[in-house]
């Protein structure tokens, strides 16, 4: 059981990453490319032990690039300036 809950932990790290890091720094680009930078590291670190990338690490990607894509698709500061 601690095991599964671990994994799925590890599995939206990148999310945790992304929140935190949008937090700390306030930029949306920014936190999505340090949660992206994450995932590859899984990624990577997942197939030099062997081992395939969980559907949470694979979900959590897909999630952080979603908020990100409807944050700046919501982003209009270019037009309130006119």
């Amino acid at each position: 059981m601690a095991r599964t809950a671990l994994k799925i932990l590890l599995g939206f790290l990148s999310t945790a990453v992304f929140f935190s890091a949008f937090v700390l720094i306030g930029d949306v680009l920014l936190a999505a490319i340090a949660a992206t930078a994450v995932v590859v590291g899984q990624i990577v670190f997942g197939r030099t032990t062997g081992a395939r990338p969980s559907y949470a690490i694979w979900a959590s990607l897909a999630l952080v690039l979603t908020l990100t894509g409807v944050t700046l698709a919501g982003d209009d500061t270019a037009s309130a300036a006119l």
